[in-house]
């Protein structure tokens, strides 16, 4: 994911009302499905 869409996804969650805490576990979930994805694709 590009910084340009990080930074939407970020702008989203804190319009939602998302706290920090919030946003951290949504981009650690993401990182860890690229990770998963990734190996599967190797």
């Amino acid at each position: 994911m590009a910084a340009r869409e990080y930074a939407l996804l970020t702008r989203a969650a804190l319009d939602a009302g998302a706290t920090e805490h919030d946003i951290d576990a949504i981009f650690d979930r993401l990182k860890a499905k690229n990770i998963a994805q990734a190996l599967t694709t190797s």
